[in-house]
């Protein structure tokens, strides 16, 4: 863990007496959504604090913590004047990104979890791309570290890449370089401004895809930097999977929603893309059902008929590409032609 008492941010003469100054050149907001993770969030800010790169402010958001991370988050602030922490009543993810994003005053506007930990070059890497390309939105790899420290995710090329918004979609799309999370991106704020590009309020899955999804359709130059810049900390009993079990009527809702958007205004934006997000929608549909199936069928049968529609709708484009949808022929087989109360208990049973 790094130790943020003993590093100084522009000293403290400079950081006491030209705070306005610091806020005007400020070029990056950091923005933290805090809920309920005291054992890892230190370790989240002080790799940040550790940043070489130092023009940044760093904007804790704690959604209606139960457990330590409140005082956490008001020691940073008391302790470093680039540090802010905000306190709202529990609303989700997106509400409290929102709430950071609205406090923000950098130049481009970053995403953490509070889970997480970045690269110590991370930002420095990124808004050198930034300048280079003058870049609306730029992005970065990822390493996956599980909580017996297992790793994952390690392959990348390690080179830059420029695209249009149509490359970069594509892209999107195929989880090829560029990710639904927000984690691994860092978005021009005046490009977020010009077009209202914000988090739907109270959504507490999907709202990094949906996002993304406004923003990636509105920039004109996206750089990535293929290096795995942000460690990610899978863990089993994070926010997203427990949210899966206990609300899973609202994570059909959520995913149902986030896929509908994807496919009316990428088809309608860029309809050179519409069979490449035809099969990111049956990917997504298909893991939706596999999560589905957990549930008893009475809860989930009204509320997964949209997923089958677009699947019955779409049969010919999930048999040829049925691998890129997750699933084998057979499988593919099974879930365009078979009744789905049948199918549910076929997938019900193989998750038991």
């Amino acid at each position: 863990m790094y130790n943020h008492q003993n590093i100084n941010f522009f000293g403290e003469d400079f950081r006491n007496k030209k705070i306005k100054t610091i806020r005007i050149m400020i070029d990056i907001s950091i923005i933290i959504p805090v809920y309920n993770t005291e054992q890892y969030l230190m370790r989240c800010v002080d790799s940040i604090i550790a940043q070489s790169y130092k023009s940044y402010e760093i904007i804790l958001v704690d959604d209606g913590s139960t457990d330590n991370s409140p005082s956490i988050c008001n020691k940073y602030a008391e302790t470093y004047s680039f540090i802010k922490t905000l306190h709202i009543k529990n609303s989700g993810p997106a509400t409290a990104k929102n709430a950071g994003y609205d406090a923000a005053c950098g130049k481009y506007i970053y995403y953490a979890d509070s889970d997480d930990e970045l690269h110590p070059q991370m930002l420095e890497s990124m808004i050198i791309l930034a300048n280079k390309y003058n870049a609306d939105i730029v992005c970065c790899n990822y390493l996956q570290i599980d909580e017996a420290g297992n790793r994952s995710h390690e392959e990348h090329t390690g080179n830059e890449y420029v695209f249009n918004k149509e490359e970069a979609m594509r892209h999107f799309l195929k989880k090829d370089m560029i990710y639904s999370q927000c984690w691994t991106k860092m978005y021009k704020s005046n490009m977020l401004k010009k077009n209202n590009i914000r988090f739907e309020n109270g959504l507490k899955t999907e709202e990094d895809s949906i996002y993304n999804t406004y923003a990636f359709l509105v920039s004109d130059t996206i750089a990535i930097t293929d290096k795995p810049l942000y460690i990610y900390t899978h863990r089993n009993c994070s926010l997203s999977r427990e949210y899966h079990h206990s609300h899973m009527e609202r994570f059909i809702k959520n995913m149902t929603y986030r896929l509908t958007l994807a496919d009316d205004l990428i088809n309608k934006e860029i309809p050179s893309l519409k069979t490449e997000c035809c099969i990111y929608c049956l990917f997504y549909y298909n893991l939706m059902i596999g999560r589905a199936v957990a549930a008893p069928y009475s809860k989930i049968k009204k509320q997964i008929k949209p997923a089958l529609n677009y699947i019955y709708k779409h049969r010919y484009t999930l048999f040829y590409n049925h691998s890129r949808c997750g699933l084998s022929f057979t499988g593919a087989l099974l879930l365009a032609y078979t009744p789905f109360w049948i199918y549910y208990k076929y997938r019900h049973n193989k998750t038991e």
